[in-house]
């Protein structure tokens, strides 16, 4: 009999407990539909609401001569800018326009953030050309823009003359067959400046025909060298071997030419090669 009872208190435990589990499984349910609709609420606010609001983060590389404020009227951006009203080739184009700038990346940060990478010009020659009567210095870059006119000036670079400027405006471009002439300036300055400041001056000789000659004067002699129309370190290392070695034999050149295989050499009295 005993074992009939316990068996029967053992069936009205298990019943009593089943409603218990149930509720507990219940609210179990009931929270995690509540979390579930909570985080779906916070995802599209995420992905639908936050890029329609203003920008929380705008970073841009600063330029010599521009404020930020500046920059960011270029590129159009204001405080109401949004992620997804942003224009980003639009923005690029504007400031590609500013003739300070060579390049530009802008990188946007989903949902509220934008990069703007700005590679400003560099100078790698100065010429002069008359503004307004005057003669003021014009600093060109490697792709042969002209970016700068007047300002303060900026050491060290070599003087380019015989470009020939009918106006000159921030922005223009010398002509595209130039523009090897002065990528050669910055390879240059980059592997072997010395080499630059030992030159006074190089002179740009259009060709009748077509083309250019650079004619550079040495900043220790007096006369002048043709090089054709190459411009590199090789070149300018065995020019000046040949001015010392000239100057060790007490030859005072007029000119020297470079252009064929064989140099030759003038000066104010004869000529010899």
């Amino acid at each position: 009999m005993s074992d009939g009872f316990l068996f029967i208190d053992q069936i009205v435990s298990t019943e009593a407990e089943a409603p218990r589990y149930s509720r507990k499984e219940s609210i179990l349910k009931r929270i995690t539909i509540i979390l579930a609709i909570i985080l779906g609420i916070e995802l599209l606010y995420f992905l639908c609401v936050v890029p329609c609001m203003p920008l929380k983060a705008v970073r841009v590389s600063p330029i010599n001569g521009m404020q930020r404020h500046e920059l960011l009227q270029y590129a159009g951006i204001s405080e109401s800018t949004s992620f997804i009203s942003m224009d980003v080739k639009r923005a690029t184009e504007a400031l590609l326009s500013l003739p300070l700038v060579e390049s530009v990346s802008i990188t946007r940060h989903f949902p509220d953030a934008v990069d703007i990478v700005i590679t400003e010009r560099a100078a790698v020659a100065v010429s002069l050309a008359k503004v307004s009567g005057k003669l003021v210095p014009v600093y060109i870059d490697k792709h042969g823009v002209i970016y700068k006119i007047g300002g303060e000036a900026i050491p060290n670079l070599p003087l380019v003359s015989g470009l020939v400027f009918d106006q000159v405006v921030p922005g223009m471009r010398l002509p595209e067959q130039l523009k090897s002439f002065f990528t050669s300036l910055e390879t240059l300055e980059r592997s072997n400046p010395v080499l630059l400041q030992a030159l006074s001056e190089l002179r740009i000789q259009q060709k009748a025909y077509g083309g250019y000659e650079i004619i550079v004067y040495p900043a220790q002699n007096v006369g002048r060298v043709r090089l054709g129309s190459e411009l590199n370190e090789e070149v300018l290392r065995y020019m000046m071997l040949v001015l010392d070695v000239l100057a060790s034999k007490g030859i005072q050149a007029d000119e020297i030419d470079f252009r064929t295989g064989t140099i030759s050499y003038r000066t104010k009295e004869a000529s010899s090669g």
